[in-house]
């Protein structure tokens, strides 16, 4: 795929060594970094990988999942926390579960769904985890992070390292959240933290 024509996005929260994730979990929760998420992905394509499927806990609803696994089938999926499963006939009829059902495309390989990305040609947006965003990095176009002014040493997910030098860069202002959290590694919980963080844009040149 020509990068200057891609039309793939990825878009992450990071550290300032890159970190991603720690156990399982996001190292930071910044409710206005949440909302900018939101709104950017909002009525788009969005691309995962089989982990970061299983971890979501809700339907992120106006979105089109698109996801990577060699086991799961393409159609109507309930998404449940720890149990995201292909609905039934009956489940789809059942109107209490209509809003935690949601259809999943999938693919098998990274090359099949850069086939699905060249044909579709609307915007997609690539939302995790770490393998998945090492292996298209070659192929992405854009990149939309939210870059933290803070660190954990302890992280055991990173997003992959670039060189700043074939990008260029739309810096973002100065932000701050005061209902930001931060995981604590000696108890999993997510206690408030005083960080700042820049949404800053890159674009391969």
């Amino acid at each position: 795929m020509n990068n200057k024509k891609s039309n793939l996005t990825s878009i992450a929260a990071v550290g300032k060594k890159m970190e991603l994730g720690y156990d399982n979990n996001l190292v930071w929760r910044i409710p206005s970094d949440l909302g900018h998420f939101q709104k950017t992905t909002d009525g788009q394509y969005i691309f995962m990988g089989r982990k970061t499927f299983d971890s979501i806990p809700r339907v992120l609803e106006n979105r089109k999942y698109l996801v990577l696994s060699k086991e799961l089938k393409s159609g109507q999926y309930i998404i449940e926390k720890d149990n995201n499963r292909l609905a039934t006939k009956d489940e789809l009829k059942d109107p209490e579960l209509k809003n935690k059902i949601v259809y999943v495309e999938t693919f098998s390989s990274p090359d099949e769904f850069l086939e699905f990305a060249r044909n579709i040609g609307e915007e997609i947006y690539i939302i995790g985890g770490s393998q998945i965003y090492s292996v298209l990095y070659g192929n992405t176009n854009r990149m939309i992070l939210t870059e933290i002014d803070d660190d954990l040493q302890e992280a055991d997910v990173h997003f992959p390292k670039f060189n700043k030098d074939d990008w260029t860069l739309e810096r973002g202002e100065k932000q701050k959240d005061p209902e930001s959290r931060k995981i604590n590694v000696k108890n999993g919980k997510f206690e408030k933290c005083d960080v700042n963080y820049r949404i800053n844009i890159y674009e391969r040149i």
